[in-house]
């Protein structure tokens, strides 16, 4: 996998319920994020609560082509924005959310679950997928949640850049031994990149003796000859060939 994964955050409120317990929430979160082994944070410096400043925080993002975007809902923010990064970046989403401070007989203070409720209902709507954190930054709920979407999204980027090979084809009349070409792609993104039994033997043939010798040692590393059961020569070096050809290929 690469070595730097890029997060996109976004620090999402309304004007003016911007207050110093929020703004040490997204220091601490973005902080949080900077932390994270093989993780790079762009955006994210302040809080996002005016469209405008939104696309221009989407025009950086494009340029900087996150992996992730982390839509910190601080309160209840604009409908608009999220929306608007998913579909444009087209990378998975995490809505964010916090828990409600105690309103003591008042109004709600962030209202920031029912923005994430909000955008989870546009997402689906516009069938995509997101994760969703509801915890405090800093807070062991919030580092495994966090830390599984990043897994989850890490292992959608290589995917995506994925080729697989297949040697050959099915067997007769073996008909799910295949596979739906476009629909791996589309869905999970390996692309298939099909190969000749003839190429795989041509290019047995053109072999260095160097790299026969280091087929065979890799062989015979992992898997020692039996000294009477085992194969012959003969055997062991057209596997050897087979396995330094396909290496080669795969190169």
């Amino acid at each position: 996998m690469s070595a730097t994964f890029k997060i996109g955050y976004l620090p999402l409120t309304k004007v003016n319920w911007t207050n110093e317990t929020l703004e040490n929430a997204r220091k601490n979160a973005k902080a949080y994020l900077a932390s994270l082994p093989g993780v790079e944070v762009i955006g994210g410096d302040s809080m996002i609560d005016l469209e405008s400043r939104a696309v221009q925080e989407l025009d950086f993002f494009e340029k900087e082509r996150p992996d992730m975007v982390v839509a910190h809902l601080m309160t209840f923010s604009l409908g608009v924005v999220v929306p608007m990064f998913a579909q444009r970046l087209n990378v998975p989403v995490v809505l964010w959310s916090m828990k409600e401070p105690d309103p003591n007989g008042g109004r709600l203070q962030n209202n920031s679950f029912c923005s994430a409720n909000m955008n989870a209902h546009y997402m689906y709507r516009m069938h995509i997928p997101y994760f969703h954190v509801h915890a405090e930054p800093g807070s062991a709920e919030a580092s495994k949640l966090l830390n599984k979407a990043i897994r989850v999204s890490r292992t959608i980027k290589t995917l995506k850049r994925t080729r697989v090979g297949v040697i050959g084809g099915r067997v007769p009349g073996f008909f799910t031994s295949s596979c739906d070409e476009m629909m791996l792609r589309t869905k999970i993104g390996p692309e298939i990149k099909f190969i000749t039994e003839h190429e795989v033997i041509e290019t047995a043939k053109k072999l260095t003796d160097a790299e026969m010798d280091a087929a065979l040692k890799t062989i015979l590393s992992d898997a020692p000859c039996h000294p009477t059961d085992g194969p012959t020569d003969e055997q062991l070096r057209k596997s050897a060939a087979l396995y330094a050809a396909v290496t080669k290929m795969k190169d």
